[in-house]
């Protein structure tokens, strides 16, 4: 099993890669009006992960969070016993 920090470095990872993925693929198709539809699917993925439920809490930011909350939860414990 990862690491809790392991686990964030990998949804970090994971923002960052979609991201140039989708930059790239922007502009490669930047001024086309005959985007394939797979290529149109996957700029479609790549925003979706990006920003998926802008409004809500999307699937990254929940795992974030609960990763976040975790850790905090460890710290407490080892703050509170060397008290």
């Amino acid at each position: 099993m990862d690491s809790l920090i392991d686990e964030l470095l990998k949804i970090r990872n994971k923002l960052v890669s979609t991201a140039y993925r989708l930059a790239d693929a922007q502009v490669r198709n930047l001024g086309r009006s005959d985007i394939p539809n797979k290529e149109e699917e996957r700029i479609e993925s790549f925003l979706k992960i990006i920003w998926d439920d802008y409004d809500k809490e999307d699937q990254i930011s929940k795992k974030v969070n609960e990763t976040v909350k975790t850790i905090e939860n460890i710290c407490k414990s080892i703050i509170q016993k060397s008290t």
